[in-house]
This record gives structure tokens, C-alpha cells and sequence, in this order.
């Protein structure tokens, strides 16, 4: 239990003050104590006065001998870059270089102008009562920038010499560089110029003019916010920049999200040399070395770490949950990746927020532009099983279950937690809710309006100050630079985050001077999501980062994160997760033409590639050129077996006979996702298929001869190998399982004149007569006629069969198909470049043998539920992102 003296005293030690009773009835919770004083004590004075309460108990020592040796620097250089952690004190070197410089240069003759982004503005109001207690100061905010001014102008003569400015008031239309809104971080994405296209605000020239023949000391704190060279806030910056006698600049992050933010950097500590970023780069060429050096000439020295800081807390190693989707989520998850009418941009964020909590990409939840609710309109009218898919979550998903189940095990160590989000609509709240907890985000403002504190540093203060909270819910965006959270010693973070700036930012809130007990980091990760190419990207940066501090020549110099600057979605691998499916299934269809079972094999076994092929094939299947192969095949079918008496054997294929004409199958393949998609969507349509986990070239020992009365190759013989006899072999074990009919089809592109001729000599060879009728070139004969072609052949045994061709090679050329045909390899990233066709969404139920002239199919789509209505393709892909079965 906590009296109420103690409550008060973690107040004065919070503020570095005693509170006035303003301050008191402003934060509601001070407000209660406040009321229990005047209750029990008659005012606040009394109750001070009979306590003994004072701030000289809480005062830091100040100044230390670091922040002494930093401030000579700043006086002597000029021009320094302090970039210690957070929690080194880098505003007070910074405060004590403009003392040092007024006692040299006469206190009424410098100006100090603190340039800083607008909700740290209250943090540095509370630095300078605390450092420099006395000293008049104004606050400019962008809204009343210009009766400030005016202020300034008339009080300058007086003594009023320092002021505090933010960002958004230097220019105008700002774009937070990190935005914790879902609509404005989609916006900025897809169009991140930042204030580009607005004229520049007056307000730095009007500084300027103030400021006349005066000294001026430029204080730019985070000055990672001015770091679009383009940006008019940096043209504002650097303006002032070039007519201030001092400038301390103030960063913790010079690489905040790559290498040119460090070039923006050395354009306001050298000015004249480099006064372009253009210039600087062309000078620095990305190469440490001489970056280093660089920063030995500007920085402050010696950079301290919050390992450095005497007596904080260790941080406790963690083990980061690793969380795997369930069913449901993944196959949302999946119908966004999958859907290709959204761009990156919006399919970065949406999956975000599906790899969180699937409920928020749905139509009626999405926080974002009506753009992208019409295009999940979209996706969901298509697809009605992702109501049932959605309607089937559970109370909690699966990272908030690993959420809970963390802030479980804090509360238990008696710790206080902070939860990091990188949005809030759908997320904070909701868990501020769940949590019982405050809220701390972007909907809140942080300016005071005439009050001592603003909405956002109440919400803070109440956490920091009041001992019976335990849980804080906020926005990474808000939760940052110049914030101290160190009541918490428990940080999660509930997303990924690209910048390694990102990750030490809110993490310093929480570990850092005043901290008294060991420190815990988690961050939450949905396995084989966005969370890991984004997660993965910020620690190839941080390793980058850490070889430019070292001046390491790194291979091929700076990794290529660190120059594609703030758009997470031109990094490498975040952009190959959120490419096209189709894209990736074409590319891969390609690649494995030729290649034969054994490196096929080993190609889907790397990075997951065998459930993205498996879920990019099946993906709106009924419009899929296997789907159209399916429904002929069905169609045929009718022809030779009409009593539906004969069993089949469906060979490399995901139940597309069962899951277009309703008949069992034995389905073979060496993808188990294929064959766990086959299965499910069988089983959906009520029909009972086996299937067998096994390469079509070498079938014996688990199917024996004759087993069954039809067997099917559907567009796979091209797979296999030429000159080893890949080929041969998958169409000898076709034929060797069949009892009566053996039927083999191959796409257009794969199968000419000259190959077809070949082929017949090869199927000869190894014991099957082709039958005339429904041997040849097929073409669809309604939809858009002639818009599905594909190549078929329907055998039977010959009375001779040859099973000692399994070892003759000599007739293994006559399996080539297309000898003009080109493999991809899929190694060479320079062949990978074949973008998907965009497909007509038809079906084709009626088919013509072009030589033959034989048709087959009805008018009409045959009456199963995959084509009469439509088809919940998603539903599908539920395995994706799942392991085998």
C-alpha cells in the first residue's frame, strides 16, 4: 500500500517540482489525491509544509563532468552533432553550452532557438525549468505562430531569449515521419514526398529577422524529423542552420532509416562544404571509412551508451514469441496477400493488420481510405466464406493471445508494461479496453491549451506517478524521442518494425536514467508473415549501421537497405513478400519445367515455397487454366466412363478431377500442401479422395500394377527430365497403374507439331496406343472460343508392353515435347522477371477436338458446387503459411 505522502513525493521526483494546485486538478488522478489532501489537510501548501516536501531532493546533478567536457566542445567547435542514447542527457550539454557562451559573450546579446518535433516541445519546457530554473523561455506552436512572434519580438529587449519552436511550425502540410495513423501511413506509402509541393513557411525567416546582428545558438533536437533533403521543414532547417553562430545537433538516430539521413546530417554541421546532399554523398560515396571520419570531426566525444549510465539496470534477455496463425487467420491472411488488386502500399499495411487481428481488415473495421474498403468489398462479395472465416475467430487472436499471455507473466513479477503498437484505430483502444489500462496515442494532443500539461503528458504523468497502474497502451509514433516512460520496465512491441531507430527509440523510454529494476523487450512476431521481412530488414540495417560506426568496408560497401531511405516497401525482401502469388506461381511453374522430381523437390523445400505454390495455384482456381483443364478432363471423362463405375488415379494434382466432377480419386503428389488442399476442398464438396505423398517417377512399392481403371498425367509430363528419363518414367508409371485408360495432357506453350509426333513414338515404345479421337490439339469451344488450348491424348495398353524401357535411353528423347522450349532457372534473379498475365474470370465447360472434331461437355456447367455457384476459393488456402498434415 501507498500512503499519501508517497504518492505525493513521486509527483515532486516525476516533475522535479512541487506541483501547484493548477497542476494538481489538471491530471485526474493528482486531482483525487489533491481532493484528499484539501479533505484531510485543509490546502496543498499545509500539507507540504507539514511533510517537508521539497524538489531539492529530486534535482539531478547538474552539471556532471560529461555534460561540462560536451558543452566546451559545442562553445569550441561551433558546430557539434551529440548524438548520445537516450537517457544520456543530451538536451542539458546542449542547455549548458548556451550558458557557457552568454557568460562569454554577455548573457542579453545570444538567442537560443530549440528546434524540436511539437510533442517532445512540453519535455524541454520541463528541461529548462530543470536545468537553467528561472529562465524566460516562449513556446512557438504552428497554430499561434505569429502572436508569438510578435511576443518574442517585444520581450527580446526584456530578457526573453530562448524559444522553443517545433517542426510543424517551420513549414506547413506536415507528414509525420512516423504515423500511427492507418490512412495516413497507406497515404504516405504510396506518395511519401512529405511537404514537397507547399511553400515555405515564414516563420524561420522571421527568426532570422529577430534575431538581426544577435548570436544565435540552433539547438536541433531529433533531427532526424528535417531529414528529407527535399522536404520544405529541412529547407526551413537549413536555413536557419547556415546564420546560426552555434549548433548543437541532436540525435540519437544519425541513420535513422539509412545512409542518407546522415548525409541531410552533414549538410547543417557543414554547410558550406556540402550544401546539398547531393554534394555529400558524391563526396562520401557511401564508403564507412570515410563516413567515420566525418563524424570524428562533428561528433561529440566520446559518444556514451546507456550501458554507460552508472547503476541502470541490465536489460534481461528474452525469447521473442514466435506466433503461428491458426486456420481462420490464415486464410484471411492469405486472401489478402493473394488478391492482386491491391498495391504494395496496401497490402503492407492490411497485412499489418491481419498478422495482428484479422477483424480489421474487414470492410465495415478497415481504418483506411474508402479506396481500399471498396477493394475488400471486393475481395469479400467474391469470396463469402471469408464471413464464415472471419464469424470463426476467436475472442482473441492468435498475437493477442501471446500478448495476454506476456502481460500475464508481468503482472505476476509485479513489473509495469508498456504495449508499443504501430497503429491505433482497431488496436489501442480495444486493448486499452481489454487491459484496463490508458491510452496513449495519436488521437491525442500534445498541446497544453493554456493548461499546465497537455492530454498526452497527463496520460503519461498518471502512469509514471500513480503506482497502482501497471499496463500502458500507446503508439510507437507517439511513445518516442523525448518521452520518459521509466515507470515500466516491461516494453512489448506488437509489431515489426524495418528501422533499427524504431526499435531503440521506445525502448529507451522505458530503459534509462531513473530506471531501478532489470529491464524486459519482447517483440511479437506472426511466423512467415510481413512481421518477418520487416523484422528481418531491421537487423540487416543494424548490422549495417554498426559496420559504418566501426568504419568497416563492408562487401559491396553499405547494404542495400541503408540506401533505399524511409518506404519500407522498396526493401528486398519486404517487397518480394508483398509481390504478386501469381507472379511467383508463373515463376516457379517456370523454373521447374525440365528440372526433374529431384530439384523440384528441392526447390519448394526452401524459404516455404512449397505452401506459396501451393496457395498461389489454388487461388480464384475455378478461373485457373488448371480449373479449365479439370472441367475437360471431366467433361472426357463423361465420354469414356458414363456409368462413373471406373476408379482414377489423379497424378500430380490437388483433387481437380474430384473437385470439378464429384468422383473420388487417388491424388499423387510430392507437395503435401497440394494434397492437404485436395483433400479439404474434396471433403467440403462431401467427396471422399485418397491421396499418396510420392514422386510420379517412381511409384512402385505403393501402388501395384493395374490398380486402378483410369489413370490421369494433367500438365506435369513437362516436369520431368529429357535426357535422364524423367519424363519416360512419369509416363511409364501412368500406365503401369492403369487397368484401361492412361490420359495425358500439356499445356499449348510446351507441346508442338514436331513434339506431339515424337510423343506418339515414345508412348508407343512404352506400351500404349494412342486412341485417334481424343488424341490432339483441344480448344474451348464456349466462353471466349479458342480461348483455352491445351493438348491431350487418351491411351490404352498395348499387348505388348516394354517395362524394360524404365532403362533405355535411348528412347528418352522422344519425350522432349518442345525442343525450342526455354527453362528459367530459378537461381538466375536476372530470368526472374515475368510479371502474371491478368486472367478473364470465365469458365469453360464445352470442348473441341481440333483434328477429330469430337466435343465434348454441355452447354450448360455441369451441376457441382465448384462451378454451378461460386467458388470460395479462399477457403482453399487455409493451409498456407501451416506445416504438413
Amino acid at each position: 500500500m501507498h500512503n499519501l505522502e508517497d504518492r505525493v513525493w513521486r509527483i515532486v521526483k516525476e516533475i522535479r517540482q512541487v506541483p501547484t494546485e493548477a497542476m494538481m486538478d489538471t491530471v485526474p488522478y493528482w486531482k483525487t489525491l489533491h481532493e484528499e489532501i484539501k479533505t484531510r489537510h485543509g490546502s496543498l501548501q499545509a500539507f507540504v509544509k507539514r511533510h517537508n516536501i521539497s524538489h531539492e531532493h529530486t534535482k539531478l546533478p547538474f552539471p556532471s563532468d560529461e555534460q561540462i567536457d560536451a558543452a566546451a566542445q559545442i562553445i569550441q567547435y561551433k558546430r557539434r552533432l551529440i548524438r548520445d542514447e537516450a537517457g544520456y542527457g543530451k538536451s542539458a550539454m546542449a542547455l549548458l553550452a548556451s550558458v557557457g557562451i552568454e557568460q562569454i559573450l554577455g548573457k542579453k546579446d545570444l538567442l537560443t532557438a530549440i528546434v524540436c518535433p511539437n510533442y517532445i516541445a512540453s519535455s524541454w519546457e520541463q528541461k529548462l525549468k530543470t536545468y537553467t530554473p528561472g529562465r524566460p523561455y516562449l513556446r512557438i506552436s504552428s497554430a499561434t505562430r505569429n502572436d508569438q512572434l510578435q511576443t518574442w519580438q517585444q520581450e527580446i529587449k526584456n530578457g526573453l531569449q530562448t524559444i522553443i519552436i517545433s517542426y510543424d511550425a517551420i513549414f506547413r502540410n506536415t507528414v509525420p515521419l512516423i504515423t500511427d495513423c492507418v490512412g495516413e501511413a497507406e497515404e504516405y506509402l504510396q506518395n511519401p514526398k512529405e511537404d514537397v509541393q507547399e511553400e515555405l513557411e515564414s516563420v524561420a525567416q522571421a527568426i532570422l529577422a529577430i534575431k538581426g546582428d544577435r548570436p544565435l545558438h540552433l539547438i536541433g533536437d531529433e533531427l532526424q524529423h528535417a531529414k528529407n533533403p527535399k522536404a520544405k521543414r529541412s529547407a526551413a532547417m537549413r536555413e536557419l542552420v547556415l546564420q546560426a553562430e552555434y549548433f548543437s545537433a541532436v540525435t540519437g538516430n544519425p541513420f535513422f532509416d539509412g545512409i542518407d539521413d546522415m548525409y541531410t546530417i552533414m549538410t547543417y554541421l557543414d554547410p558550406k562544404t556540402f550544401p546539398t546532399t547531393i554534394d555529400a554523398k558524391k563526396a562520401f560515396q557511401d564508403d564507412p571509412t570515410r563516413i567515420r571520419t566525418f563524424l570524428l570531426q562533428f561528433e561529440k566525444e566520446p559518444v556514451h551508451h546507456r550501458s554507460h549510465i552508472k547503476g541502470i539496470p541490465p536489460i534481461i534477455p528474452t525469447d521473442n514469441p514466435y506466433i503461428a496463425l491458426n486456420e481462420n487467420e490464415q486464410q484471411i491472411y492469405d486472401a489478402i496477400r493473394c488478391f492482386d488488386d491491391f498495391y504494395m502500399a496496401e497490402k503492407f499495411i492490411l497485412l499489418q493488420l491481419a498478422a495482428t487481428d484479422a477483424r480489421l481488415i474487414t470492410p465495415e473495421c478497415y481504418p483506411g481510405s474508402r479506396n481500399v474498403r471498396k477493394k475488400l468489398q471486393a475481395l469479400f462479395s467474391c469470396s463469402p466464406s471469408l464471413e464464415t472465416a472471419i464469424g470463426n475467430l476467436k475472442d482473441t487472436s492468435s498475437k493477442y493471445t501471446a500478448l495476454n499471455q506476456l502481460v500475464l507473466e508481468a503482472k505476476g513479477r509485479g513489473d509495469r508494461t508498456i504495449i508499443f503498437s504501430s497503429f491505433r484505430e482497431g488496436i489501442t483502444r480495444p486493448l486499452a479496453q481489454r487491459f484496463d489500462s490508458q491510452c496513449l496515442d495519436g488521437s491525442l494532443t500534445a498541446e497544453a491549451a493554456g493548461l499546465p500539461y497537455s492530454p498526452r503528458d497527463i496520460i503519461r504523468l498518471e502512469f509514471q506517478t500513480n503506482p497502482d497502474v501497471d499496463l500502458l497502451v500507446g503508439t510507437t509514433s507517439v511513445m518516442r524521442e523525448g518521452m520518459d516512460l521509466h515507470a515500466a520496465n516491461v516494453g512489448i512491441r506488437l509489431h515489426s518494425v524495418w528501422s533499427p531507430a524504431q526499435v531503440d527509440q521506445p525502448n529507451a523510454r522505458i530503459h534509462r536514467r531513473g530506471q531501478s529494476r532489470p529491464v524486459r523487450f519482447y517483440a511479437l512476431c506472426a511466423k512467415e508473415t510481413i512481421d518477418e521481412p520487416i523484422a528481418g530488414t531491421e537487423i540487416i540495417k543494424r548490422e549495417g549501421i554498426e559496420k559504418v560506426e566501426a568504419a568497416l568496408v563492408v562487401e559491396n560497401n553499405i547494404p542495400e537497405e541503408l540506401k533505399l531511405g524511409a518506404n519500407p516497401i522498396r526493401y528486398p525482401s519486404i517487397k518480394e513478400h508483398l509481390e504478386s502469388p501469381r507472379m511467383k506461381l508463373n515463376m516457379m511453374i517456370s523454373s521447374m519445367r525440365g528440372k526433374g522430381a529431384e530439384i523440384n523437390q528441392q526447390m519448394l523445400g526452401t524459404a516455404a515455397n512449397a505452401r506459396l505454390y501451393a496457395a498461389a495455384f489454388n487461388f480464384d482456381w475455378q478461373h485457373s487454366y488448371s480449373a479449365h483443364t479439370a472441367r475437360f478432363l471431366s467433361a472426357l471423362l463423361e465420354e469414356i466412363d458414363p456409368t462413373k463405375t471406373k476408379t482414377i488415379i489423379d497424378i500430380c494434382s490437388p483433387a481437380t478431377i474430384s473437385r470439378v466432377s464429384g468422383r473420388p480419386t487417388m491424388c499423387v503428389d510430392f507437395n503435401p500442401h497440394q494434397l492437404s488442399i485436395g483433400r479439404m476442398e474434396s471433403k467440403r464438396l462431401g467427396v471422399e479422395i485418397q491421396t499418396l505423398l510420392a514422386n510420379a517417377e517412381d511409384l512402385s512399392g505403393k501402388i501395384e500394377d493395374k490398380s486402378y481403371g483410369i489413370s490421369i498425367l494433367a500438365n506435369a509430363l513437362h516436369y520431368g527430365t529429357v535426357e535422364t528419363g524423367g519424363r519416360k518414367r512419369m509416363a511409364l508409371e501412368a500406365a503401369r497403374v492403369a487397368n484401361e485408360y492412361t490420359i495425358i495432357t500439356l499445356p499449348k506453350k510446351v507441346s508442338t507439331k514436331e513434339g506431339q509426333e515424337l510423343l506418339a513414338q515414345g508412348l508407343y515404345q512404352i506400351g500404349l496406343q494412342q486412341l485417334p479421337k481424343w488424341t490432339g490439339m483441344v480448344e474451348s469451344v464456349d466462353g471466349t472460343p479458342g480461348d483455352f488450348k491445351l493438348y491431350a491424348t487418351v491411351c490404352i495398353p498395348r499387348e505388348e508392353k516394354f517395362t524394360s524401357c524404365y532403362d533405355n535411353k535411348d528412347i528418352n528423347t522422344l519425350f522432349i515435347l518442345d525442343q525450342d522450349a526455354k527453362y528459367i532457372d530459378f537461381h538466375d534473379k536476372t530470368q526472374m522477371t515475368k510479371k502474371a498475365s491478368q486472367r478473364e474470370r470465365q469458365t469453360h465447360n464445352r470442348f473441341r477436338f481440333v483434328e477429330s472434331e469430337v466435343v465434348v461437355g454441355t452447354k450448360t456447367a455441369p451441376k457441382c458446387e465448384p462451378v454451378t455457384e461460386c467458388i470460395d476459393e479462399l477457403l482453399i488456402l487455409r493451409n498456407y503459411l501451416r506445416g504438413s498434415r
